[in-house]
């Protein structure tokens, strides 16, 4: 956005008010903040769990694990359809009701 703004043109700046515009880079400086403070770390601690999962669920047994990541993708191709229909007529019912 402020690479935005300083390559706009001079009439850009004559039709805006500086209050919108101020308010504009605020607002995306918070949503950049944020990010920075609660979801960027949140995605780091779920990576971190989710592969110290997976070691510790190969060292345990690694052939039930195999087998699990092996069958889990198969599952995800079945349900993530049966999902979508679903919710068309979910959303069908709701309209009617």
């Amino acid at each position: 956005m402020i690479e935005g703004l300083i390559y706009a043109e001079k009439s850009f700046f004559d039709k805006s008010q500086s209050g919108e515009l101020t308010s504009a880079i605020v607002n995306d400086m918070s949503v950049i903040r944020e990010f920075l403070i609660t979801t960027f770390p949140n995605i780091i601690l779920s990576l971190v769990m989710v592969l110290g999962s997976i070691v510790v669920l190969f060292s345990l047994d690694w052939n039930l694990s195999l087998l699990l990541f092996i069958t889990l993708p198969c599952m995800m191709f079945i349900i993530l359809p049966l999902s979508n229909i679903s919710e068309k007529y979910s959303r069908r019912l709701q309209e009617e009701i």
